[in-house]
């Protein structure tokens, strides 16, 4: 990303923190150049704001720019993990992308939002810092929401707000270098924001469903994925002093426990359920309590509960 006459490539996350650095709006909207909104889209995410108290950042729905009744592979309704980690969406689930027939248009509370289209508040960011600008590219919007929520903000999807995106215009899908940032990444996200008991479960099992995954992509001859998840394993071992410093940061002021995200991160491998199961369908999943934003919020907590229904850390 070349911003405000950069003369080398920075990167999504630093060129987004260049961009808040350099404005003093309340709002900041976050576009990728292979997106686009519908006329009313800015309009509807701004409303939000004013509507839920503790918004951190809401997304539209995201279709595809090349046919305006799919959703689009990168920004769907809404985004979530499963256990080990990998990133998912309403409408989108590993590389099945399903068609939009309303069947995701409610506002609900979503563990992150897209990348190519989303709306966040600037004075969360004092609190839950900037775009983490070791990522380079690709999952920092998943793991500075993650942050948002272990502090106690709300992230959401408004489906009658509407983007478009034509994606993979500035890195293609099926390219190593996309494979190398989206594995390095993640285990970087996922080693800060994880609170210590899910990690002592979610490392050796992420780490064997990954080193499972190279001789996969070399039966599928696509020996340079290969190579570049085995980069990717060493760029993340590599710079896990740097990963331990900035999880030190965000275990220090998280305010929510793993309890309180219990229906935004699903408690099962999706890989399984994906190919042993045939879950390949947002709906088909079931979290422990799948609910809309607007029942959440009709709970009242009490002195470790937030007022949307999530516990948080004592």
């Amino acid at each position: 990303m070349n911003v405000f006459g950069q003369k080398h490539n920075i990167g999504f996350a630093a060129g987004c923190n260049e961009g808040i650095r350099r404005t003093q709006s309340d709002l900041l909207l976050i576009l990728n150049d292979d997106s686009y909104l519908h006329r009313e889209c800015i309009e509807r995410l701004a409303r939000e704001f004013d509507d839920t108290p503790r918004l951190a950042a809401c997304q539209p729905k995201i279709l595809a720019a090349a046919d305006h009744e799919m959703f689009e592979y990168a920004g769907c309704s809404g985004g979530f993990l499963d256990m080990f980690g990998v990133p998912f969406l309403r409408g989108r689930i590993l590389d099945t992308v399903e068609r939009d027939c309303g069947q995701y248009g409610d506002v609900r509370e979503i563990l992150w939002a897209s990348g190519a289209a989303f709306m966040m508040s600037r004075s969360v960011l004092s609190d839950v810092g900037l775009f983490d600008e070791v990522f380079f590219a690709h999952m920092e919007e998943i793991d500075l929401c993650w942050r948002m929520h272990l502090m106690a903000y709300l992230v959401k999807v408004i489906p009658d707000a509407v983007a478009y995106h034509f994606g993979g215009g500035t890195l293609a899908y099926e390219s190593p270098l996309k494979t190398f940032f989206n594995y390095r990444n993640n285990w970087r996200m996922l080693l800060k924001n994880f609170s210590l008991w899910p990690l002592v479960v979610v490392i050796p099992a992420r780490l064997a469903l990954d080193l499972c995954t190279i001789p996969y992509f070399l039966y599928r001859r696509r020996p340079r994925f290969a190579v570049a998840l085995v980069k990717a394993l060493l760029a993340a071992f590599i710079s896990l002093p740097s990963t331990l410093k900035a999880r030190r940061w965000v275990q220090s002021r998280r305010k929510v426990s793993e309890s309180g995200l219990h229906n935004l991160i699903y408690r099962r491998p999706l890989i399984i359920d994906y190919f042993l199961w045939r879950k390949r369908r947002f709906s088909q999943l079931r979290f422990p309590s799948s609910r809309s934003l607007t029942d959440m919020q009709r709970r009242r907590g009490t002195n470790s509960t937030r007022s949307d229904g999530m516990a948080t850390k004592e």
